[in-house]
């Protein structure tokens, strides 16, 4: 064996046993600990990260284009203390910066626990009372609820509707998203799926809110409580660096007759103290 030959051996048996710094991608497969500080330049994220608050997935940490510091993630526990310098949150409420599109919408008014179920009552509109969620679809809400007199919480839940009536509907206690909080008085819930019937499982998510400019996003073949990749069409700016493995598909427009649906929003409201959060 040549002189070459055993330097290229030996190449070989050394990238097994280190991480390159070349610039090319490694991937390790070993244990790490770091003992001193790491310096991140660029992206961390997980293997599955895309960015985005519907279609999003995994984890990451990056900066914006104006240097800010970015954290994405789906759940963030604080065993502790928090603090911070404002607050924006997300919740369905009936006007603001994020408006859905779905097949149905409401407000609660009542709650009533009927054993394997919330019987969730839904409060009138505009004097009549309606009910477009079937048995089957999938209700979603995000809403800021009161612990106490001086803290929130943000309540969250995705649970399947195994019954309606005039004026309620019956959300599973079973069958729902992880960490799904108990309905309560007062949120706003809309239809976001329905894991059989193929014409309720779409929704149109229009956001003129976030910081990259406005989007419009079609999300096609909701049949579970994970968005992940239900992003069909989007209009509007998008980072294609952040969006992970479907990032080749650039903004794509469609045309087509509006589709007759209800309508709620995302809206975020700014929160400048902690924990009370006043507004």
């Amino acid at each position: 064996m040549s002189s070459s030959q055993i330097v290229a051996e030996a190449a070989k048996t050394f990238e097994t046993l280190f991480l390159r710094k070349d610039g090319i991608a490694a991937r390790s497969y070993s244990p790490t600990h770091f003992m001193a500080e790491v310096t991140f330049a660029d992206t961390t994220m997980s293997d599955n990260f895309r960015q985005g608050g519907f279609g999003g997935s995994g984890w990451g940490m990056y900066k914006n284009p104006d240097g800010s510091s970015v954290f994405e993630v789906d759940h963030l526990f604080v065993r502790r203390k928090m603090n911070v310098n404002e607050i924006v949150i997300n919740q369905i409420t009936a006007i603001g910066g994020k408006q859905v599109l779905t097949s149905a919408s409401g407000t609660i008014s009542e709650v009533e626990d009927i054993g394997e179920a919330w019987r969730c009552y839904l409060e009138q509109t505009d004097g009549k009372q309606t009910n477009e969620f079937a048995v089957g679809d999938q209700a979603y809400s995000q809403m800021i609820g009161d612990i106490d007199e001086s803290t929130l919480e943000n309540v969250f839940y995705w649970r399947k509707v195994v019954g309606i009536g005039i004026n309620y509907i019956d959300l599973s206690k079973t069958d729902a998203a992880t960490n799904s909080d108990e309905p309560h008085a007062g949120d706003n819930v809309v239809q976001l799926g329905n894991p059989t019937d193929t014409s309720r499982q779409s929704a149109i998510v229009i956001d003129v809110s976030r910081e990259g400019g406005a989007l419009m996003t079609w999300l096609d073949d909701i049949t579970g409580y994970n968005l992940t990749a239900k992003d069909s069409i989007n209009l509007g700016r998008i980072e294609e660096a952040r969006r992970g493995p479907r990032s080749s598909a650039t903004s794509t427009s469609a045309t087509g007759t509006a589709p007759s649906t209800s309508s709620t929003s995302l809206s975020p409201t700014a929160r400048t103290s902690y924990p009370s959060l006043e507004t």
